[in-house]
This record gives C-alpha cells, sequence and structure tokens, in this order.
C-alpha cells in the first residue's frame, strides 16, 4: 500500500487539482491509484447547494464554476491523497510553473502547492 497524506483543501484548490489530475497520462498503475483519488476531490451536489455554486458552460464548451468564496470554509476537505498523486501534482504544479504557464486565474495554485509539500 502507498503512502497518504491528508490535505486540507479549498473549493478553487480542489478544483484545481481536479483540473491538473484529468490531464494525467503515464503508466496504467499510476493512472489506477490517480483514477480512486480523482473522486475525493469531487464537489457533491450538496456542497455545491452549500456554497450556492452555479456550474455553466462556456461557448467553447468549457465547464465553470462560480460560487460564494464567503461560503467556502462551509466544505472545506481533509482528503487523504495517495503519494503517487501527490508526486503527480508536485511535478505538474513545478513544472508549469517553470514554462511560466500560471496567470492571475491560477491563484489556487500557490496554495495547493504549499499543501503539497
Amino acid at each position: 500500500m502507498s503512502s497518504t497524506k491528508t490535505l486540507k483543501l479549498s473549493v478553487a484548490e480542489r478544483l484545481k487539482a481536479t483540473y491538473l489530475l484529468n490531464e494525467f497520462k503515464g503508466s496504467l498503475e499510476k493512472l489506477a491509484i490517480i483514477l480512486e483519488d480523482i473522486k475525493l476531490f469531487t464537489l457533491s451536489e450538496e456542497e455545491l447547494k452549500k456554497i450556492g455554486g452555479k456550474v455553466s458552460v462556456t461557448p467553447e464548451g468549457f465547464q465553470t464554476i462560480n460560487w460564494d468564496t464567503a461560503l467556502e470554509d462551509l466544505i472545506a476537505k481533509d482528503i487523504k491523497v495517495q503519494e503517487v498523486t501527490l508526486e503527480y501534482l508536485r511535478t505538474t504544479i513545478k513544472a508549469k510553473s517553470e514554462k511560466g504557464e500560471y496567470g492571475l486565474g491560477d491563484v489556487a495554485v500557490i496554495g495547493l502547492k504549499d499543501k503539497l509539500v
């Protein structure tokens, strides 16, 4: 069994982690572990209601979620993540940062990165 780490993540950090995990390409063994963990990051319908979340689709077909950030603490969540997932997130965030791929819309990555250490 792989080692785990418990992370307390905000809504934005959970959504950013989900986005990054959805980009995973690699071995089937790692994919199986990441598929287990990605479910933990997902926002439930109940959580969305608690924060006034609204899901919409852009004209380009991308799904977006808007919520009342003042209510975000209501659904902060402890997530027990396996080492394979942690390492993928660390490596991906570092690589994207080194390429200068982050902008103002990626503020959640700062908190996520700090929590992955």
